[in-house]
């Protein structure tokens, strides 16, 4: 759960992501995890890769009573490319077609990888932001 975590802020710093329905703790493990997703009523399924009994990266499948249920990748910056292929692929071929998926993830991070699970950029947002002293 530490690396998850660790990776899903680095991905969706708070800073950027206050809009999204990303409640991180709702994807922790064990009982702490058990009861966040029984108070908020989420409910979630989560898939790990692994190679060599070290942890690529995890993907979490998030239902909504919007359009589309979302998908959070949480990888190694290492593995990224790996991790997020054989994820995306895996819920691709394994997951009912009864709704569509969305995933929410940086612009050009794992894109390759992405695109080859069959996923295509639907929105592209890019983030900027301005420092300025307030005059006097």
């Amino acid at each position: 759960w530490e690396a998850q975590r660790a990776w899903l802020k680095r991905t969706y710093p708070q800073e950027l992501t206050w809009h999204l329905s990303l409640n991180i703790h709702s994807l922790r493990s064990g009982l702490w995890g058990i009861l966040s997703r029984f108070l908020t009523g989420t409910y979630v399924h989560q898939w790990s890769a692994t190679h060599n009994n070290h942890l690529l990266g995890v993907l979490s499948w998030q239902a909504t009573s919007s359009y589309a249920n979302t998908l959070w990748l949480a990888t190694s910056p290492e593995s990224e490319e790996i991790a997020a292929r054989a994820l995306l692929l895996h819920v691709r071929q394994n997951l009912s077609a009864r709704r569509p998926l969305t995933l929410d993830y940086p612009a050009h991070q794992a894109e390759k990888a992405i695109q080859a699970a069959g996923f295509h950029p639907y929105q592209t947002l890019i983030w900027m932001s301005v420092s300025f002293t307030p005059l006097r």
